[in-house]
């Protein structure tokens, strides 16, 4: 009889428990169920915590990481305002596009991550769809040049041009899939297609394609390239260079936009991305219907416009606060400086100023507390001056964080000269420098 006890199989209760990890206590299985139960529960409080703690390091790492980029796009920016000569402009032109392709890879890994953690929403606005595709062609018209390629772009005349959808997004999706297409060919041609696939009125499923003439990818390989971190042959990366992130941001994006996206290719013959894309339809004769995309360009306003303004730089990095200097001064603003947040309000008490730009992560008082605390003192007095968030953190709510604090914009890092001139045109009238 005890032969026969230990050789039965387990019963239900003791494979639930088992795959659990608790340890059934025969005289008392309702305590062992209540234990297996608390273990599932603390390993689910533990995947929460640890998904904090992940999103609490890409939020520092971004800042860690696109502090010192800010430095060198920066520095670069100015130091090719002081005429160099052919090859000197060679050398800041190469550095410049290495620095560039470093932000790259840092924004690719926080977009990753975001579009993990469910945190991308796409926005609804109006948008023209055959000028987006055509303008994604034309940024890589002169690569592809430079390479004696032929790149093409087809819009067939069914395909409607006013949209409503993500325009950012889908202009990401583009960008990617064509950089890849011109980057891994050699010779022969590039080409851009856009076609309706079902509509209605009040959506439109399109369908794109980006083909090429280049290196193909072997059959075996295919399922791979829609990996993050992946390539599709470690002899590519060596050559091409590249994270293997653009695929997968691009895949995730078109799934988030009730699409697909797949892939035909033959080593050596070339590769054909296929990607869909829902999107709403405007009313006929309603405003998104019938007006221009919203300008993205500010045009370059004459120096004198701000010269002379009052200027408060908050920034507790030298390397960054010399880089906003200089471009503020070189615009002609009197500009006074500050390390970190108590300092800022020292000057803001002592000082009139126009605008604050007011860096975020600061030692002893962060851009938080003292936009907060400037709020605060104005009450009542019929002041207000314009601050300017610049932050080197580019996660989701960042934006939203500053502008909670009492700022009034968020000028993410790095930016170029002309991007901090708009944000200071835009809170200021020009023709005075005070306060619009």
């Amino acid at each position: 009889m005890a032969s026969a006890r230990l050789q039965r199989g387990p019963t239900l209760l003791e494979a639930y428990c088992s795959q659990l990890g608790t340890v059934l206590d025969r005289r008392s299985p309702g305590f062992a169920l209540i234990t297996a139960r608390q273990q599932a529960f603390h390993r689910m409080l533990r995947a929460e915590a640890s998904a904090a703690a992940k999103s609490k390091f890409l939020a520092h790492m971004s800042h860690e990481l696109r502090t010192p980029v800010h430095g060198v796009m920066g520095m670069l920016e100015l130091v090719g305002r002081i005429e160099p000569g052919p090859q000197q402009q060679r050398y800041i032109d190469t550095a410049r596009r290495s620095a560039e392709a470093l932000l790259g890879i840092i924004n690719g890994i926080l977009e990753i991550s975001k579009i993990e953690a469910g945190k991308v929403e796409l926005e609804q606005n109006p948008f023209d769809l055959h000028e987006l595709v055509r303008e994604v062609a034309e940024t890589f018209a002169e690569m592809a040049q430079g390479k004696g390629l032929r790149l093409t772009c087809t819009l067939p005349p069914n395909l409607p041009k006013r949209l409503i959808g993500d325009p950012g997004r889908l202009r990401q999706i583009l960008t990617n899939l064509i950089g890849n297409a011109v980057k891994f060919t050699e010779k022969g041609r590039v080409e851009v297609l856009a076609q309706p696939v079902t509509l209605d009125a009040s959506s439109a499923f399109i369908g794109f394609e980006v083909s090429d003439t280049g290196i193909g990818i072997a059959l075996d390989k295919q399922h791979h390239v829609f990996d993050a971190f992946a390539q599709a042959d470690g002899s590519t990366t060596r050559r091409y260079g590249g994270t293997g992130l653009g695929l997968s941001i691009a895949k995730q994006l078109c799934e988030l936009m009730d699409g697909s996206i797949e892939l035909d290719s033959e080593p050596d013959h070339g590769s054909i991305f296929r990607f869909t894309a829902r999107f709403g339809r405007p009313e006929a004769g309603s405003a998104a219907d019938l007006a221009a995309p919203p300008e993205a360009i500010v045009a370059e306003a004459p120096q004198d416009e701000v010269a002379g303004t009052r200027v408060l730089l908050v920034e507790d990095n030298l390397v960054n606060l010399e880089v906003a200097l200089a471009l503020l001064e070189n615009s002609g603003c009197e500009v006074d400086t500050a390390s970190n947040g108590i300092e800022a309000l020292q000057s803001y008490e002592a000082g009139e100023y126009g605008v604050i730009f007011m860096d975020c992560q600061m030692p002893e008082m962060d851009g938080f507390e003292a936009a907060a605390e400037i709020r605060r003192r104005e009450i009542g007095s019929g002041r207000r001056v314009p601050i300017i968030a610049l932050t080197a953190s580019a996660i989701e709510g960042d934006r939203e964080q500053c502008l909670a604090a009492g700022m009034d914009d968020y000028l993410p890092k790095p930016f170029t000269a002309t991007q901090m001139r708009s944000a200071l045109l835009s809170w200021l009238n020009p023709a005075t420098g005070t306060v619009s």
